[in-house]
């Protein structure tokens, strides 16, 4: 089956970016394959393309590549905390919406997102927004000159203000509360080791709900991809061979 839908990059990685993306697939494939030379100046359909013959899945090379460009364009605040506050993919389908198409895409992302939110569709696209836990989800979708154009974004700025606020205030007061009562070189250590650790836990939960928005994204792009294969298994039926 030729791939109908694909993230829309069309810049060139490294040699490191490279190997780095097919070593990641693999792993996550759960597969030794991807040990291919490294090999720079290549676009995201190429490197997928060597990770087909390579015995690799395209899909998990495309999720691979997209966590690079995300870690790419984090600020020197973001990385310090452990990711980024706004995640985006966009999947280009060289489909025109329609008020069936548009229904069925936005039923398979309120299914995947598994939290409430407000949508709509219509014969040009959908558009659906939820907020949890401090963070703006939306999936959205419209035609453009090459079919339709569909993003997924997750804004979670008002969630890093409130853990940088948080571990702020938590580090003042621990220092306010111990500063007073250092008598000797273990209760320096203590006044100094008690904000670190607060710090680090601070950015490991940080960087636990990365990942856990990552895996979120790379699901309702799973679920938007087969509602659309779906729909075209339905609308063209099964092959003589299938």
């Amino acid at each position: 089956m030729t791939e109908r839908w694909t993230i829309h990059d069309a810049r060139v990685y490294t040699d490191r970016e490279v190997a780095i993306i097919l070593r990641a697939a693999a792993e996550a494939a759960g597969s030794s394959a991807g040990q291919a030379p490294a090999l720079s100046g290549l676009s995201l359909e190429q490197i997928k393309a060597a990770a087909a013959e390579a015995g690799l899945d395209p899909m998990l090379v495309e999720r691979t590549a997209l966590r690079i460009a995300q870690r790419r364009d984090e600020s020197l605040l973001e990385r310090v905390v452990g990711g980024p506050r706004r995640h985006r993919e966009v999947i280009r389908v060289p489909t025109e919406m329609s008020p069936e198409v548009s229904s069925r895409v936005l039923s398979a992302v309120r299914a995947a997102a598994e939290v409430p939110g407000d949508g709509r569709a219509d014969a040009v696209g959908f558009a659906w927004h939820a907020w949890s836990r401090a963070t703006k989800l939306s999936v959205t979708a419209h035609e453009d000159s090459r079919g339709s154009r569909i993003q997924i974004l997750v804004d979670r700025t008002p969630m890093l203000v409130t853990t940088v606020l948080a571990t702020l205030l938590v580090v003042v007061m621990a220092a306010n509360a111990m500063v007073g009562s250092i008598d000797d070189l273990a209760d320096l250590l203590a006044t100094v080791l008690v904000p670190t650790v607060v710090v680090a836990t601070a950015r490991f939960y940080w960087k636990s709900s990365t990942r856990a928005i990552r895996d979120r994204m790379a699901a309702l792009a799973d679920a938007i991809r087969e509602s659309l294969a779906t729909g075209d298994e339905t609308r063209d039926g099964p092959g003589p061979h299938e």
